[in-house]
C-alpha cells in the first residue's frame, strides 16, 4: 500500500459551511462534489510528485554512475577471485579465498567495504607463494592504497612458510570466530589457552618444530629464541588482524565518531582571516569533532584556506579514545579465564590487538 498524506482542511467538516476551498479557491458551500475534489486534491502520494529541480537531477545521474562503478569494480573482484581460486594450492588458500567471495558477495554494498575485502584479498595472496604474482589491481575507483609496503609482506608470507600459522592460531581465535564476536558485540567464542605460560609455551613450540638445533638456530637467528618466536607468531596475526573487514570497519567508525580537528593559522593568515572574511571561521577550531562538520561547508571552507596557505589543519584521534577502543574491542579478542597464565596469554592478545590497530 502507498503511503498517503492527508492534510486537514476547513473545507472537510460535519458542518458544511461555506469556506475557502483549497481546491476551488473561492468561497463556495461544500457540496458533496467539492469534498470529493478537495479530498483528491489533498491526498499526495510518490507517484504524482514531479523532480523540478536541475541540481537534484544532476545529483540522481551522479549517484547512478557511482553505483555503476561500484558494481562493476565489485563484479572485477569476483571474477579475480575466483581465478585465484582455480590456481588455489592448498587448503588454506582456498579457505580465505572462499570467504573474501562470500564477504564480496555478500556484505560489500559502500566503496570503503569493497576496500575492506580487497585488502583482505590482498593479505591472502601477499603470504602465498602460488598467489603471490596474481595482481589484484585496486585503481578502479577504490580508495585504498595501490602499491604494496616493500619487505612485510615477504616476511610474513617466510613465517608462513615455516609453518607459524598452525602454532598463531592455536593461542588465538580465528578471524572468523572474532567476526562473528564483533558483529554480536558480546564475547560469544572465546579462545583456548595453553597450560605454560607464554614463554614455557613457546620453548616447547620451537623444541617441537625443530627450530632449536644448530643449523636451524642460525638460519632462523631469533626465530629460534622463545621472545623471537611471540614477536614473529604477534606479526602474523596482526598482520591478519589489520585486514579483517570487520575490525577495519570497527576502527573507521570509531575514528569518524571520536577524531577531532584542530586549526592554526599561518602568519599570512593571522593578518587575512578576520570575522568578516568567508574563512573567518576556520581560523580558530580546536578539538572539533569531525563528525560535527557533517551537513555544513566548514570543512570545504577549512581545505580552501588550507589550499590558500592561511591556516594549517590537523585531525589526531585522542588517546583516550583509542585506549577505549583497545579495551573494549579486546574483550572480544581474549579469554574469560582468570588464571595467571590466561592473564599473561590476554595480555599478550591485546597487545597483538594494539598492533593490528
Amino acid at each position: 500500500m502507498r503511503p498517503t498524506v492527508a492534510i486537514h482542511h476547513p473545507c472537510i467538516s460535519c458542518c458544511h459551511q461555506p469556506t475557502d476551498c483549497a481546491y476551488t479557491r473561492h468561497a463556495v458551500p461544500c457540496s458533496n462534489a467539492n469534498l470529493l475534489r478537495c479530498r483528491m486534491f489533498l491526498l499526495l502520494q510518490p507517484k504524482h510528485r514531479r523532480i523540478r529541480r536541475w541540481d537534484v537531477l544532476w545529483a540522481v545521474y551522479n549517484w547512478g554512475i557511482r553505483f555503476m562503478e561500484l558494481y562493476k569494480r565489485r563484479r572485477r573482484r569476483e571474477q579475480q577471485i575466483n581465478r585465484a581460486l582455480d590456481i588455489a594450492a592448498t587448503e588454506d588458500e582456498k579457505d580465505g579465498l572462499t570467504r573474501c567471495l562470500e564477504l564480496l558477495t555478500a556484505k560489500v554494498h559502500t566503496v570503503q567495504g569493497l576496500d575492506d575485502v580487497d585488502a583482505k584479498c590482498r593479505h591472502v595472496m601477499d603470504i602465498t607463494g602460488t598467489l603471490g604474482d596474481l595482481s589484484l589491481g585496486n585503481g578502479e575507483g577504490g580508495s585504498g592504497p595501490k602499491t604494496k609496503r616493500p619487505g612485510r609482506p615477504n616476511a610474513l608470507r617466510r613465517y608462513i612458510k615455516l609453518g607459524l600459522n598452525a602454532p598463531a592460531h592455536e593461542v588465538s581465535l580465528k578471524m572468523e570466530e572474532f567476526s562473528e564476536n564483533v558483529y554480536k558485540k558480546e564475547c560469544y567464542i572465546n579462545p583456548e589457552d595453553p597450560e605454560d605460560a607464554p614463554g614455557d609455551w613457546a620453548r616447547l613450540k620451537i623444541q617441537e618444530m625443530g627450530f632449536d638445533s644448530e643449523d636451524e638456530a642460525s638460519r632462523l637467528g631469533t626465530l629460534s629464541r622463545p621472545q623471537g618466536f611471540l614477536d614473529a607468531i604477534k606479526e602474523v596475526l596482526a598482520a591478519e588482524l589489520a585486514a579483517e573487514p570487520c575490525l577495519r570497519n570497527l576502527v573507521r567508525n570509531e575514528l569518524y565518531q571520536k577524531a577531532e580537528l584542530t586549526t592554526v593559522p599561518t602568519p599570512a593568515g593571522e593578518d587575512t582571516l578576520d570575522p568578516f572574511h568567508p574563512y573567518g571561521i576556520t581560523k580558530h577550531l580546536e578539538n572539533k569533532r569531525v563528525q560535527t562538520l557533517e551537513g555544513h561547508d566548514t570543512w570545504l571552507r577549512i581545505q580552501a584556506a588550507e589550499k590558500q596557505g592561511l591556516i594549517k589543519c590537523t585531525i589526531s584521534w585522542p588517546e583516550r579514545n583509542l585506549e577505549e577502543l583497545l579495551r573494549d574491542t579486546g574483550e572480544l579478542f581474549v579469554s574469560d579465564n582468570i588464571s595467571d597464565v590466561s592473564v599473561e596469554w590476554n595480555n599478550w592478545r591485546r597487545e597483538v590487538l594494539a598492533a593490528a590497530v
